[in-house]
């Protein structure tokens, strides 16, 4: 028992590792900023503690979603559940690529959508494309066994799961930037020298703080700079309708 807690610790230790260090890649490699050069360990595992929330949810809706949907299509049949759900599959399973290729042409569509601003990325788009790219992933490696069964393999189900991971991390970094830019603070930066002023009026963004750096995206020469915290005196921060 205690070799399992061990190793679920281990596992749960690297992959909010993982998690973490892939948001922040993807949240400052737009700024050129290599954020990996500024952190710690620490620092780290507890940057994306706040996204595993909205990726539990996002998860909690899928099954709400989903589950008394087939329970309600399953009551509704003579079969155990096992059984309908078979039948469901080998119904589904002819037309695999159609579907396929339907949830593309959805993730295609909210792409332009959202690339030509005419909606902003939010948390209902990003389950949108997230529930899309699930649904293309499970019906792309859906395959029959020898017993004549619809099956994933485990692989398959690994990768499926792995690609979804990474595809909610980059949109949830990608709606923090953009969070960012449209962000309603005014965050003056005092230093040893000067003062910083990060807002809309100066076109100076404050990206964000390490233990011990703080950056800044200066949009008029599209210049990024990284503060030592040991410099920095004091912040003043102003919210403004």
């Amino acid at each position: 028992m205690l070799d399992k807690i061990v190793k679920i610790t281990s596992i749960s230790g690297a992959f909010l590792i993982f998690c973490g260090v892939l948001k922040l890649i993807f949240y400052y490699s737009p700024f050129h900023i290599n954020i990996l050069d500024y952190l710690t360990l620490s620092e780290i595992i507890t940057s994306f503690l706040n996204d595993i929330n909205i990726l539990l949810i996002f998860i909690l809706v899928m099954i709400i979603q989903t589950v008394p949907l087939i329970n309600f299509l399953h009551k509704r049949s003579n079969l155990k559940f096992d059984e309908y759900f078979n039948e469901l599959l080998k119904l589904i399973f002819p037309f695999r690529y159609r579907y396929v290729l339907f949830f593309i042409i959805i993730i295609a569509l909210i792409s332009i959508i959202l690339l030509f601003k005419f909606l902003l990325l939010n948390y209902i788009i990003i389950y949108c494309l997230i529930f899309c790219f699930v649904q293309a992933m499970t019906f792309l490696f859906m395959y029959k066994d020898e017993n004549d069964e619809i099956e994933i393999s485990t692989t398959s189900a690994i990768l499926s799961i792995f690609f979804t991971i990474v595809l909610a991390i980059f949109l949830l970094a990608k709606h923090d930037i953009q969070n960012k830019y449209k962000s309603n603070q005014t965050v003056s930066i005092i230093t040893n020298d000067t003062v910083l002023v990060c807002s809309e009026k100066t076109n100076i963004l404050y990206l964000g703080k390490t233990d011990s750096y703080v950056f800044i995206r200066n949009l008029n020469n599209n210049t990024s700079t990284v503060i030592p915290v040991s410099q920095i005196k004091g912040y003043l921060i102003h919210n403004y309708n």
